[in-house]
């Protein structure tokens, strides 16, 4: 053996996990993990795994008026196809519609044509209502799972935060959600705006308020602080930094937290030092009312 191959160590990676143990999984990835084998059950598979969180009387037929009929795709059925489809991201119609057909197949049903037309259909028949229902229902469990533990301080902490999105081209979606200005007529797609709320603790969405391009993200926002109960921390963007969103949320006894707003002037020297990073200033009213202001607010 020459002075080289003396100091040669050979690589046996399938002893690493004798001696050392598996590599403990994070967070992200065990979730990823998770969902990855949610993905790859069957669609009645599905219905088991979440139908928990689902108020069981939401999803029966109407007894009159739509949704009443008895069809293939009553309204147990597409909620659920849609809601697998929504999950998986990207899933097509024709590929969820295979899935349909082999829940009938197991459940020896008659079995719906593989055009996807029908589907399209009764997935347009969903009352929004419903779907409103199911979302109060789920997010309130959620909810209360939290434990005073996961809590920071012991308070809630709940994020806000918006965003927006285009809608199918439609005349009606075009009247409610008129596009942006900066588009030709005819060249863009209705555009809606949102602003959320979610837990910090288990990333539960809490409510959302939406408007058209005329709603500014604070007027939308102040739909939403009937979700803040005293003691909770609200948590947000520089966008949510003004003097009238901190002044209502303190008289609700909410606290806040956002990043200072560009508009507004920083001065280092001005102010109460009380630690490190940690400085005590003084806001004052604005000297101009807010047009959505009342004279008593």
């Amino acid at each position: 053996m020459n002075k080289t191959e003396q100091y040669i160590t050979p690589f046996l990676p399938s002893f690493q996990s004798l001696f050392h143990g598996r590599k403990r999984l994070s967070r992200k990835e065990h979730l990823r993990r998770e969902i990855e084998k949610i993905k790859s059950k069957q669609l009645w598979e599905f219905r088991r795994l979440f139908s928990q969180w689902i108020p069981a009387g939401e999803l029966s037929s109407a007894c009159s008026g739509k949704n009443s009929r008895s069809r293939v795709y009553n309204l147990e059925i597409t909620f659920w196809a849609f809601l697998n489809q929504v999950f998986l991201g990207g899933a097509s119609c024709r590929e969820t519609v295979k899935k349909v057909q082999s829940w009938m197949l197991q459940r020896n049903r008659l079995l719906p044509s593989s055009s996807t037309s029908a589907y399209c259909q009764a997935r347009s028949r969903l009352p929004l209502s419903t779907l409103r229902n199911i979302f109060s229902h789920t997010a309130s469990i959620l909810d209360k799972s939290s434990t005073s533990n996961s809590h920071f301080h012991g308070r809630e902490v709940k994020v806000v935060d918006g965003t927006g999105l285009s809608m199918p081209d439609t005349p009606k979606n075009q009247k409610k959600y008129p596009q942006n200005g900066m588009m030709k007529k005819g060249c863009g797609f209705p555009q809606i705006k949102m602003v959320a709320i979610f837990s910090l603790f288990n990333g539960t969405l809490l409510g959302w308020s939406e408007g058209n391009k005329r709603n500014g993200e604070n007027t939308l926002f102040q739909k939403l602080w009937k979700f803040f109960k005293p003691g909770d921390i609200v948590l947000g963007d520089r966008g949510f930094c003004s003097y009238a969103n901190m002044g209502f949320l303190s008289d609700r006894c909410v606290d806040s937290v956002f990043r200072l707003h560009q508009a507004r002037p920083f001065n280092i020297g001005k102010g109460t030092k009380l630690g490190r990073n940690d400085r005590l200033v003084a806001w004052f009213r604005p000297r101009t009312k807010a047009k959505n202001w009342t004279r008593k607010e």
